[in-house]
């Protein structure tokens, strides 16, 4: 748990630095565009429960998403979970979860500025609907003379309804709702370079 708020606290570290340099180089004029590239780290409220379900760690996952059009953007996302089961007259196992996938956002601001009274500021705020389709992997070490893993995978897809505010030119914090690979509800950082 220590490691892993460790690499958080440094990712969000190199996010803001790397985010000044970019700034330097290019500023583009509104918070999504063509040829942009945004990068997100997050966590999510989960789905999972069962009588066997004992605790969870929060997962961690990180996006890439790249502007191929000035309101269309292209990506993947990658996410770690890791959750406690105990089943009855069995001893408690962890089980590490692995997501990993691609998405398509269709980012809204300049359309609902230009249809409805409410204005978003178009430097600041960006409003978007993204469909994802991903593969969890459950893995988790077998107790056998083998020892190797036993892994389960599924298929996922969903969807998302999402909001990114920048609060200097290109540093941000990211709220998404939906189905996502995890849960409902997304909270964490963003940058755009």
């Amino acid at each position: 748990m220590k490691a892993g708020l460790r690499i958080f606290i440094l990712l969000i570290s190199l996010a803001f630095f790397a985010n000044d340099v970019a700034a330097q180089r290019k500023k583009f004029t509104q918070s999504f565009d063509e040829g942009m590239l945004v990068a997100d780290l997050h966590t999510s409220t989960g789905l999972y429960r069962s009588k066997q379900f004992l605790t969870s760690r929060l997962p961690v996952f990180a996006g890439l998403e790249y502007g191929v059009r000035s309101d269309v953007g292209l990506g993947a996302f990658f996410g770690w979970n890791q959750r406690q089961f105990k089943d009855p007259g069995a001893p408690a196992y962890d089980v590490n979860y692995y997501y990993f996938g691609a998405k398509v956002s269709f980012h809204l601001t300049r359309w609902l500025n230009k249809s409805f009274m409410l204005k978003f500021n178009p430097h600041a705020v960006d409003t978007y609907i993204n469909a994802w389709a991903g593969r969890q992997i459950a893995s988790q070490v077998t107790f056998s003379s083998s020892g190797i893993d036993n892994q389960g995978s599924v298929n996922l897809i969903g969807g998302l309804l999402g909001v990114k505010m920048y609060t200097n030119y290109n540093v941000g914090f990211m709220v998404e709702a939906g189905v996502g690979p995890y849960g409902l509800l997304n909270l964490g950082i963003c940058g755009k370079f």
